[in-house]
């Protein structure tokens, strides 16, 4: 207002809190007492912590933190009691001062008249009302909750979300045709720093307004590695930089409801627990130095060691009122050595429609020697669809399928005969089609149409893929069956491992046309060399004697010339090679051949594939060797384990070179199957395997295999 007006009254007050947002608090690891600890805050919008000035933080330190993890009810949301508190006067106070403040100006303006208002501020300009005056009140945002009672707060501020920086993904990890940009960055998903702390559990509580969020924070320079088995869990505690193991350390597993069992590690840092494993549990640790840390396990019974009970119905397909029979066999297996015939008793069957509702109840007796079997009739009216056997057993539930539909079956049959029951890659595809009708007499003179379409196959991780979208024609042929009703085909053979899918129409002039359609997978046919090696790894500059056989009589192919690679570096080297008994010149590129023998001395370490090749240069038999020796290194976060055979018998002495991304002192053998069967460390071993260190980052463990073994155990390595 422009001095020569005087104003009338002062504002009222439009104060209201700020209710805030929404929003999830998170701690992401284990922290390291070297480590910044931190927290993630994800919030949808800004405009709230904007007004506020930010989020209130307050640090507390859990002082009996086993007791406190065990009395939380779900250790993935933890639940502490707010404590909401008053407002306060503070904000009454300012709208007071400045009610009251506005208020005496303006009476003063009332005494003095307009013109002895203008005259005054013009002799002297500071007597001016200040542009401010009337302005709103700046009021606060105080804290919503105080400190609960059971809590003691170490530090306590407000971080501004305004001002901090928005996470985002890790540059460099963009891969071409990759969904790596799916989600943007959000201006709401910041961390909030909170420095460096000591060992031990921390809770950080987060308010928004009227909004509120906890989050544990576990700080430990300890950490634990876990084994599962039926019955045991094992327990390895180390120290987190180093990967050295720590001793008395207490430890207690819990489901999340009570504790299983408690104890302490032993000077090896182990702890084993034996009792049944329930499907999801902790550990939780404390260590000498206040340190706590927590491992989530989560363990899935083997249904192997199980009654088995199968149920197979006389066919697939149904109509309605069929009658369904139904065949049961059964066996129970103790263990990965051992089974036993299933106990003898009645199963009960009940059979549900594509409704899910019942339309039959049977019981059937079941024994060990000949199983069990029964029947039960469908209704008339029987629902088209999929159906289900519901069977209980000695208190387990299986369960089995059929289908129902209305169909109309073909005049005749005709059925797709291959003759083998497996193909290899270079053999003809051959086979017969045979045709007969109901009542089993052939079809005679009937006239065939034979299509045949071939798809290359490939490997994709492991998993057998289609190497393109659709299948390319192979054949088409006409066919006339004989008088046993009968058609022979022939198709060509695939020279990579494919897919044959035939499909055959069928007609004996007086009914509709039949068709039958098979799928037949060629398979890569075997090796007809063999080539293999008196150990798969040796040392620098070792001999190592490959022995080259042919795998079936009087092969196609003869090997002419050798050739390995080094596959760190791509590395080769060839030779000629001679195979047969009356040779034995050496090869001028460094190894010796005499009749079907190969000894190679190579000479840097690393891993090596070794192959044999005719005169066309095609592949006859390869075979993969290590070299033991610095300068090998796995994938990071890989460890590579190669036994020098890859069976042994009972008392015989196994070697396995174990190679590490990383140099590596310390490190946990276990030997598994149905348990943890045996414990070791690097440094130490156990009696039953002797560990060597050959470089830094290998080693090279030594075990005699026993007939407890069989048929065959696992050797487990781990290291943080």
């Amino acid at each position: 207002m422009a001095p020569g007006h005087a104003q009338t009254d002062a504002p009222a007050s439009t104060y209201e809190p700020n209710q805030g947002e929404p929003f999830f608090l998170l701690s992401d690891a284990v922290i390291g007492s070297e480590e910044q600890a931190r927290v993630r805050l994800e919030l949808t919008q800004n405009a709230a912590a904007e007004t506020i000035g930010g989020v209130d933080i307050v640090l507390y330190r859990v002082q009996k933190p086993i007791e406190f993890l065990t009395a939380q009810k779900n250790l993935h949301r933890m639940v502490i009691a707010a404590a909401p508190q008053q407002e306060g006067l503070a904000n009454v106070l300012i709208h007071l001062w400045d009610s009251w403040t506005q208020q005496a100006r303006l009476a003063w303006q009332a005494v003095f008249t307009k013109e002895a208002r203008l005259t005054v501020t013009e002799d002297a300009p500071g007597t001016k009302r200040s542009p401010q005056l009337f302005e709103a009140s700046r009021f606060e945002q105080p804290p919503r909750f105080r400190t609960p009672a059971a809590m003691q707060a170490i530090t306590r501020f407000r971080y501004p979300l305004t001002k901090a920086a928005t996470i985002k993904p890790p540059e460099g990890v963009k891969l071409p045709g990759s969904s790596s940009e799916f989600k943007l960055a959000s201006e709401g998903n910041v961390y909030i720093p909170l420095g460096k702390l000591a060992p031990g559990l921390y809770v950080v509580e987060a308010a928004l307004g009227s909004h509120r969020a906890v989050t544990a924070v576990f700080v430990s320079d300890v950490i634990s590695v876990t084994k599962a088995a039926p019955r045991q869990l094992l327990v390895w505690t180390v120290n987190r930089l180093d990967g050295a193991p720590v001793g008395s350390v207490k430890l207690l597993w819990t489901d999340g409801v009570g504790t299983l069992q408690s104890g302490n590690s032993d000077d090896r840092g182990l702890a084993s627990f034996e009792r049944p494993n329930p499907e999801q549990s902790y550990v939780i640790g404390q260590d000498a130095r206040g340190g706590v840390f927590i491992t989530e396990n989560f363990y899935y019974d083997s249904e192997i060691y199980n009654t088995k009970l199968y149920a197979v119905t006389d066919r697939p397909l149904y109509q309605p009122g069929d009658t369904v029979f139904v065949k049961f066999i059964g066996r129970e297996f103790t263990s990965a050595r051992a089974s036993k015939p299933i106990l003898s008793g009645d199963i009960d069957l009940t059979a549900f429609d594509p409704n899910g509702l019942p339309i039959a109840n049977t019981r059937a007796a079941m024994t060990a020697q000949t199983g069990g079997d029964t029947s039960f009739q469908l209704p008339q009216n029987a629902t088209a669809g999929g159906y289900e056997l519901r069977l209980g057993l000695g208190g387990q539930s299986y369960a089995a399928a059929f289908r129902v539909s209305e169909y109309q079956k073909p005049h005749f049959e005709m059925t797709v005969l291959p003759d083998k029951s497996d193909f290899k890659t270079g053999e003809a595809v051959t086979g017969s089609l045979q045709l007969n009708y109901p009542d089993g007499s052939p079809v005679k003179e009937a006239l065939i149409d034979l299509n045949g379409r071939a798809q290359a196959l490939t490997l994709v991780d492991g998993e057998l893929d289609y190497a393109g979208q659709f299948p390319l024609k192979l054949s088409t042929s006409a066919l006339t069956t004989d008088i046993n009703g009968l058609a022979k085909f022939s198709l060509p053979p695939a020279s990579v491992p494919s897919r044959y899918v035939l499909s055959a129409l069928a007609t004996n002039g007086a009914a509709y046309r039949v068709r039958a359609t098979r799928e037949l997978l060629i398979e890569r046919a075997a090796a007809l060399w063999s080539l293999k090696s008196n150990k798969q790894f040796s040392d620098v500059n070792e001999k190592i004697r490959f022995v080259l056989t042919p795998a079936a009589a009087n092969p196609s192919s003869t090997p002419t010339r050798w050739d390995w690679v080094r596959l760190e570096d791509r590395a080769t080297a060839s030779g000629a090679l001679s195979v047969g008994p009356s040779s034995t010149s050496p090869s001028s590129a460094g190894p010796s051949s005499a009749s079907s023998a190969l000894e190679l001395a190579l000479e840097k370490p690393g891993t090596y594939t070794v192959t044999a090749r005719d005169a066309d240069g095609n592949v006859l038999a390869a075979t993969s060797h290590w070299v033991t020796g610095a300068g090998v290194k796995p994938a990071a976060g890989n460890i590579d384990m190669v036994s020098d055979k890859p069976r042994y018998a009972a008392g015989e002495t196994a070697s396995v070179l174990i190679t590490f991304a990383e140099p590596i002192e310390h490190a946990l053998f276990t030997l598994e199957r149905d348990a943890i069967e045996k414990t070791a460390l690097f440094a130490q071993g156990g009696g039953w395997i002797n560990a060597k260190r050959l470089t830094p980052n290998q080693w090279r463990a030594e075990l005699k295999m026993s007939a407890e073994f069989s048929p065959n155990i696992t050797l487990s390595v781990a290291y943080v």
